[in-house]
């Protein structure tokens, strides 16, 4: 028997409860009608009314309850009627029920009046036989368990309720309280001015009893690894000779570290400072009762990770609470709590160093991290809070994405990028697509070999800025793809570098990578957002295979520009400074972005690691930017590739049997329709996502235009019917 129902009773689905509980719910509103408003129910209602209150008062309205909640019971809950239990009962609630409206202080007239003749009678014998109050708490102790007995609940269940509300209750107060007292107790010692500040900071270092277990910190190649650079200078030449000996670009010289500004000075390390930070964050920790030692120090340029291991039973939550109480103790510009470190059963807490220093691109381009990466197409970022040269591989991501307010370092970033490119690799291995709305960052390009417009011809290619002309390329290089896709199964391979293998062997022209770079997406999402979207989320999903990447940006951080559809295809992104919580998490789908420090400082999210990693972008002025372009110019190398023009759609149509099958479904459904559109083709089963490539084919085959303009198609039904007759006369002959 269970604490709360004596027995649990299923519904009887027979026709004569249903009907009874009907009767008795109907019966309970003519009642309450009756009593309330007598005149509505005629002579009948007036009678009962006079009858029902003469003899029981205002306890009268118990009737038409208790015929209700029968009515429902009898439909929807015991199974078996219990007509005499639940009619004593029903009873003894209704006399005592009757009995109690007479305790209240009135004449003997207006007594009578409320509980009726019945409770007055009750009334007066018991106020004989027991008193006035020991009457009144019989009749509400004997109402009170009739009502549970009736409604079948145990007087036990009610008690242990009201005894864990009053636990509870308890409880709470007492945690409210010694939180207060621990609020107290610190604000005190802070007032007290038990921790000194950061001008002061040698009264705080340790005791030479302390000296042997102080943490380790650990550098891990914080300083540049040689700032000349001329020692590296021949071997880069050297790869740039040697890499394809029978490209067009023989003589191409690949550039070198010393365009590139010089760093001011290097960083230096005070031990003193980072032992008392770490002595000041355990005793920050300490009062508020979360005992955690540090055990390792990551100094890095603009912060350093102090790497805690807490007490038994010190849960993680305690010190990712704490965070804003740390940092107004330590006086942080910045704090981010890391729980727990990747790969270590340790807490790390990211502070802010005092003296933040600047990473400079020569120190990454001149390091050996970077130019002795096996990476197929390695990317430097900049440095990691441990102060190491940060490396990534653009085809293990295989597509990035760059989000952060405006001035946190996002363009400097994207300079980086494709520096690491131009340090790199020549023009016929690493193809660039560079797009820019804003008309500001990539324009400074303009004129490297490396650019690549597969809609425009290879002497008239330039960074694309209008937004136009970034719909055409992109289906162009839709295009591009597919021809690559089809080249690979001709010779069966799976990859761009299992087939630039067989072209090494066979003395054949190699297919180059092609990065497209989107400065600003957001310019693009209002201007062409659903044309831009469809074209990113097929090249995302495809064209990594055949050597295609994309890296996108932006500096609005919302959902109708950062869309679910390019999140899901973009799974490696980089966030720097945002304003909110809700920016961060639409970028990585986490917090963290908020707390960022500006100026380049960032959270990397790869697609490998479960967490982001936090880096410091290099900083890039436009003086080193104009002088590797300058550099590269002047070599007088043109870009060169073959543009396949207007019409090499309409030959690769007579060639591929499939894009033939396409091209003729999609004519007939514009035939049917007399409509044509994006929408109409992707809703056909036999054409679905591949529905903007129908759009092509019917285009370049001249059965639509869209007349300038304008935003409709126009279809041209005489070459559409003279189209579908011939592929009629086709299919017949064959």
């Amino acid at each position: 028997m269970s604490d709360f129902f004596y027995k649990n009773h299923k519904a009887k689905k027979g026709k004569g409860f249903g009907t009874a509980g009907f009767l008795s719910i109907l019966f309970s509103f003519i009642l309450i009608l009756s009593l309330i408003v007598p005149d509505w129910t005629g002579n009948f209602g007036r009678s009962l009314h006079s009858i029902l209150f003469r003899f029981s008062g205002y306890a009268s309205l118990f009737f038409p309850i208790t015929l209700f909640w029968l009515g429902v019971e009898k439909i929807y809950g015991q199974k078996k009627l219990r007509l005499v239990q639940d009619g004593l009962l029903l009873s003894v609630l209704y006399l005592f029920f009757a009995c109690l409206f007479t305790f209240l202080p009135l004449e003997n007239e207006e007594a009578v009046r409320l509980g009726g003749s019945l409770g007055y009678w009750i009334y007066l014998f018991m106020i004989k036989q027991f008193g006035k109050l020991l009457t009144f708490l019989i009749s509400f102790g004997i109402l009170m368990a009739s009502s549970l007995l009736l409604a079948r609940i145990s007087p036990l269940y009610v008690l242990n309720m009201l005894k864990d509300k009053v636990k509870d209750d308890l409880q709470d107060w007492k945690e409210e309280r010694e939180k207060l007292k621990e609020k107290k107790e610190l604000q005190n010692k802070l007032n007290q001015k038990e921790f000194e500040p950061f001008g002061q900071l040698p009264k705080l270092a340790v005791s030479s009893s302390k000296i042997e277990t102080k943490p380790m910190i650990i550098q891990k190649n914080f300083k540049s690894e040689g700032t000349t650079g001329s020692k590296d200078l021949p071997l880069l030449s050297k790869e740039a000779e040697t890499l394809n000996g029978k490209s067009a670009y023989q003589g191409y010289l690949l550039p070198t570290p010393d365009l590139l500004e010089e760093p001011v000075k290097s960083f230096s390390i005070d031990q003193d400072e980072l032992y008392a930070n770490g002595n000041l964050l355990e005793n920050t920790l300490e009062q508020f009762n979360v005992k955690a030692k540090v055990i390792d120090i990551h100094p890095g340029p603009v912060i350093t990770r102090y790497d805690l291991t807490p007490a038994p039973g010190v849960r993680v939550q305690a010190i990712e609470t704490l965070s804003n109480d740390i940092a107004l103790v330590m006086k942080a510009q910045s704090l981010r709590v890391l729980a727990p470190v990747p790969g270590k059963a340790a807490v790390g807490v990211e502070i802010s160093n005092s003296r933040p220093a600047t990473v400079y691109l020569r120190e990454l381009m001149e390091s050996s991290v970077f130019q002795k990466s096996p990476h197929l197409l390695p990317l430097g970022i900049g440095k990691g809070t441990e102060g190491d040269t940060f490396v990534t591989d653009l085809t293990a991501m295989p597509h990035l994405l760059i989000a952060g307010a405006t001035g946190s370092g996002k363009s400097v970033c994207i300079h980086t990028l494709i520096l690491s490119i131009l340090f790199r690799f020549k023009p016929d291995e690493v193809k660039l697509l560079l797009i820019d709305p804003k008309r500001l960052e990539l324009p400074l390009y303009d004129g490297i070999p490396h650019l690549f417009d597969p809609a425009a011809a290879s002497e008239k290619v330039k960074v694309i800025t209008s937004p136009k002309e970034t719909v055409q390329s992109l289906k162009k290089l839709v295009e591009e793809m597919e021809d690559r896709y089809r080249s690979f199964a001709q010779y069966g391979v799976r990859n761009i570098d299992s087939f630039n293998e067989k072209m090494r062997k066979s003395n054949q022209e190699e297919t180059p990578y092609i990065i497209v770079i989107i400065d600003e997406l957001a310019d693009l999402m209002i201007t062409v957002g659903k044309e831009i979207e469809d074209l990113i989320q097929r090249l995302a999903q495809m064209a990594r295979a055949v050597g295609i990447h994309l890296v996108l940006a932006t500096q609005r951080p919302s959902v109708d520009v950062i869309t679910g559809v390019i999140k899901a295809n973009l799974p490696s992104r980089i966030a720097f400074q945002v304003l909110s919580k809700i920016d961060s998490r639409v970028i990585l789908d986490t917090q963290g972005a908020e707390n960022l420090l500006g100026r380049g400082d960032m959270l990397f999210l790869a697609t490998s690691s479960p967490k982001p990693a936090r880096l410091q972008g290099c900083f890039v002025s436009e003086k080193d930017v104009s002088s590797v372009v300058k550099f590269i110019v002047d070599q007088n190398f043109k870009p060169q590739y073959v543009f396949k023009g207007e019409d090499s759609t309409s030959d690769s149509i007579t060639e591929s049997e499939e894009n033939i099958q396409l091209l003729i479904r999609a004519a007939r459904v514009v035939r049917d329709t007399e409509k044509v559109s994006g929408d109409l083709l992707r809703a056909d089963k036999e054409i679905g996502s591949r529905y903007d490539w129908a759009l092509t084919l019917l285009k370049k085959k001249g059965l639509i235009e869209k007349p300038k303009d304008t935003n409709r198609w126009k279809i041209h039904l005489e070459r559409l019917e003279e189209f579908l007759i011939s592929v009629d006369k086709k299919e017949n002959q064959g």
